[in-house]
């Protein structure tokens, strides 16, 4: 059995982009949990924060992390929050290999800067929130079979490093 590909890591850190690509180069289905959640919810992500609050948020993701681990044959694009829910990262672990797409915080405000959809960066500083908010997680983060530090790749080579972690999965 084929395990799923599980990318976790910071928004802008490319698990949508880089998963799309390996999922297609690897014949797997996609999946975006945060896609998955406003598919369900019919809102945005950056509504249903502002509406209902982040630990609204943070169920609905956990619940949706529950339905998407029993997919097989998947790339997994996570939000950047999943990892802070310990039982999200037990649940996708049972059929997956969690692989944590690092990047500096300068990639990630050069990822982010142009989009004003991230609820968790709204604010004057958004450089000083993503250093707070990376600090955090960090502990959070480490919590992964593989990491990939993406601050300096391309998107082609991120997913060709994506490619060769699911080559040393297969050859086990």
């Amino acid at each position: 059995m084929n395990k799923n590909i599980v990318l976790t890591g910071f928004m802008g850190s490319g698990k949508t982009t880089v998963g799309k690509i390996a999922a297609e180069k690897l014949n797997m289905i996609f999946i975006d949990v945060d896609a998955y959640i406003e598919n369900e919810q019919q809102k945005k992500i950056s509504d249903i924060f502002e509406q209902f609050g982040e630990e609204y948020f943070r169920n609905l993701e956990t619940d949706m992390v529950k339905k998407v681990a029993l997919e097989q044959n998947a790339v997994i694009a996570t939000g950047g929050g999943v990892v802070l829910r310990k039982e999200n990262l037990d649940y996708l672990r049972q059929n997956g290999v969690i692989v944590y797409l690092y990047s500096n915080e300068e990639a990630i405000m050069r990822n982010t800067s142009h989009n004003t959809d991230r609820p968790l960066l709204k604010g004057p500083d958004a450089k000083a929130r993503i250093a707070e908010l990376l600090k955090k997680r960090a502990a959070f983060y480490s919590n992964h079979d593989f990491k990939i530090d993406v601050s300096m790749l391309t998107v082609e080579q991120a997913v060709e490093a994506v490619l060769n972690i699911y080559g040393q999965i297969q050859a086990k």
